[in-house]
């Protein structure tokens, strides 16, 4: 799944201009792309701020608030796309960065 190709799918709120897609070419490089997301409402919410820190658990309270965030995942062996939810999207993240703190 780690090198399978990701299209990220997020609505931040209601109607068409509220929705935003990610192509990835990794599973990994989708959950860069919430982490930046998350980054960059930081640094909007808190613009006087410099360096911005977070948890884990932060991070996951945001998905939680935004509204619906999932992805396809392309599967090799089937030639399709399947569908995550958010919940496996949080899975990845927290595997990806426990691994990078390593």
């Amino acid at each position: 799944v780690g090198m399978s190709h990701t299209i990220l799918l997020v609505q931040v709120g209601q109607g068409d201009a509220n929705r935003i897609w990610c192509d990835c070419e990794t599973v990994q490089l989708a959950c860069d792309a919430v982490l930046k997301m998350y980054e960059e409402y930081l640094k909007k919410t808190y613009p006087d701020i410099q360096n911005i820190q977070y948890s884990v658990d932060d991070l996951f309270a945001y998905l939680d608030q935004v509204g619906d965030v999932s992805c396809l995942v392309h599967d090799h062996a089937d030639n399709k796309y399947t569908p995550r939810d958010t919940a496996w999207i949080k899975e990845k993240i927290f595997k990806n960065l426990k691994k990078s703190a390593a």
